[in-house]
């Protein structure tokens, strides 16, 4: 092999390294990305979050489960709404992988959740304050559904925009879960 044959194959080399580091930086950096081998993210919960959440589900199941569910519609309802509230998206404190299938997932389970909701608000009659923290919920869950639609989608952010933003759903979700329990104990204390 010549000097000249012997440049070229180390050059070529060289490129294909710089190529491989550059795709496998990129991959790591964005890992929604069109050129990303492995499209997810490990996402950590923040722990006193999630002990606090599981508290506040604790206290309110308490409650509910002392309710008569005989003849009421709503209360038959809310126990589905509730689950939403119980996935382990939002309750595990463990790291977990995040990938498009479990956005779409999430995003399903989520647009169900929100089929019940509206069908509380148009075959229920609700008080003024109750039906206020209905909507509240509805909107919150169809802010939630935009927000995992742009995490699908998000091919341009950052690992740590991605992390922030799934931080972001946690949060959202546990203000969501305040609203119904203020919306269902107005809806009790009314009857």
């Amino acid at each position: 092999m010549g000097k000249k044959t012997k440049r070229i194959v180390i050059a070529f080399g060289l490129g294909f390294a710089v190529i491989v580091l550059i795709l496998a930086a990129a991959t790591w950096r964005y890992p929604f990305s069109g050129i990303s081998f492995h499209q997810s993210i490990t996402y950590k919960p923040d722990k006193d979050f999630i002990n606090t959440y599981l508290q506040d589900i604790k206290s309110f199941k308490q409650f509910y489960d002392k309710q008569d569910k005989r003849d009421d519609v709503t209360t038959d309802r809310l126990q589905y709404v509730l689950e939403t509230y119980e996935k382990p998206w939002l309750t595990s404190s463990k790291p977990m992988n995040i990938t498009r299938d479990k956005l779409d997932m999430i995003d399903m389970q989520l647009r169900q959740t929100s089929h019940s909701l509206i069908e509380l608000g148009f075959t229920q009659n609700y008080h003024d304050e109750a039906r206020k923290y209905l909507k509240l919920m509805l909107m919150d869950f169809l802010a939630v559904q935009d927000q995992v639609e742009h995490l699908k989608h998000a091919t341009n952010d950052s690992r740590k925009v991605l992390k922030l933003q799934m931080r972001n759903l946690q949060m959202t979700m546990a203000s969501n879960f305040d609203h119904m329990v203020t919306f269902y104990k107005l809806y009790k204390n009314a009857k």
